[in-house]
């Protein structure tokens, strides 16, 4: 299930909860910094809901032999797991081993030995396995909710955007484009290349004359749950609300009255089946190097 909000609603409905729709007291970029923040915020709380794995992705590690550490994928922030890979059928989850156990060693290469840990930007292995494949199941690092000015356009069955080289737009990212002249290109378009300074997504402008007016594109996130982002819109409101000195009393209430229905509701996105215990044996696999 999907819930895709952009950042110019976040912005307008974020004020309309502080009574600001028509005050630049908190800027734009200045309120953009408040909604990153309380994006982040609510990341954490469905994150913590590790059985649920929301954002769970996987990244391959090719594994030298005798080599024991590895960097990790740019948009690391949590582990959930490592696999070693053994052969195209055979794979064996590994243990995180204690620091006090960085030096370990076995004279008996099994692949039940090999043990992980994460350390600053860097995944360990010791012993340091054989050449092989190892998957990284990991949880990554909230993206920044942005608005970018593109300016310059090459159109056609796909557009190609110029955007600031501070980007930060990635493949598949779904943008919403606002402010354009003419307004046919104002819609919502999937991402589907990036360089440092160019966007291409699958809008259609070839029926198009280049736009006389060069709006913004800005993040669409997604939010699993329509009522998730009111989290977002009660806690940037706060952050509003104290910078003018206004009373947020009422606002914070209500921000823990979401926080509890979201951990309540976040948790077990699967009810078919009830979480269990971890099968140990599974570690124990007698995979011989």
């Amino acid at each position: 299930m999907t819930d895709f909000v952009a950042l110019d609603d976040l912005r307008l409905k974020t004020r309309q909860r502080a009574d600001q729709v028509n005050s630049q007291f908190v800027s734009d970029d200045e309120l953009d910094g408040y909604i990153n923040n309380s994006y982040s915020e609510l990341y954490d709380i469905i994150v913590s809901r590790y059985d649920d794995d929301y954002f769970l992705k996987s990244y391959s590690l090719t594994v030298n032999s005798g080599t024991a550490s590895y960097n990790l994928p740019s948009d690391f922030y949590k582990a959930r797991g490592v696999d070693l890979i053994i052969s195209t059928n055979e794979s064996t989850p590994l243990q995180r081993y204690v620091f006090a156990d960085r030096t370990r060693d076995s004279l008996a290469r099994y692949a039940r030995d090999v043990k992980y840990r994460i350390q600053g930007n860097q995944i360990f292995f010791a012993p340091a396995p054989d050449s092989n494949t190892a998957t990284l199941w990991y949880i990554p690092k909230p993206r920044k909710i942005q608005s970018q000015t593109p300016t310059a356009i090459s159109r056609g069955s796909t557009t190609t955007w110029t955007v600031p080289y501070t980007h930060s737009f990635a493949a598949n990212d779904r943008v919403k484009a606002v402010g354009f002249t003419a307004a046919d290109y104002n819609r919502e378009q999937t991402i589907s290349s990036v360089t440092e300074t160019t966007i291409v997504t699958d809008f259609d402008s070839s029926a198009l004359s280049d736009p006389t007016t060069f709006g913004t594109l800005n993040t669409m996130v997604d939010l699993f749950n329509a009522g998730w982002q009111e989290y977002i819109l009660v806690d940037s409101a706060v952050k509003c609300l104290v910078k003018s000195e206004d009373d947020p009393t009422a606002m914070l209430v209500l921000k823990g009255q979401l926080r509890e229905r979201i951990f309540d509701m976040s948790e077990t996105r699967d009810s078919g089946e009830p979480p269990r215990v971890t099968n140990v044996n599974s570690y124990e696999s007698y995979f011989l190097y």
